[in-house]
């Protein structure tokens, strides 16, 4: 979430609220919901709103599942 820029330019970037991370750890599985993979996993905003940051929100998947559901989503890209 962009916040600004500091005095020298420099952006200013706000990562999740302490609360919102903890939410996240706890809902984080011990595999991909997609494929089953166990390795390089990886907690996913399934609305693709990354400052929603409700449990409800989360889900777990591998690298290359993320990558897949972004790009298909087209979630890469800026939103204003």
């Amino acid at each position: 979430m962009y916040r600004g820029k500091t005095v020298l330019g420099f952006t200013i970037w706000k990562s999740g609220c302490a609360t919102c991370q903890k939410a996240a750890i706890k809902k984080r599985k011990d595999k991909c919901e997609k494929c089953g993979n166990k390795n390089d996993l990886q907690t996913d905003h399934i609305d693709g709103d990354r400052s929603n940051n409700n449990s409800y929100n989360l889900q777990t998947l591998c690298h290359p599942c993320h990558n897949i559901k972004t790009t298909e989503n087209n979630e890469w890209r800026w939103k204003k």
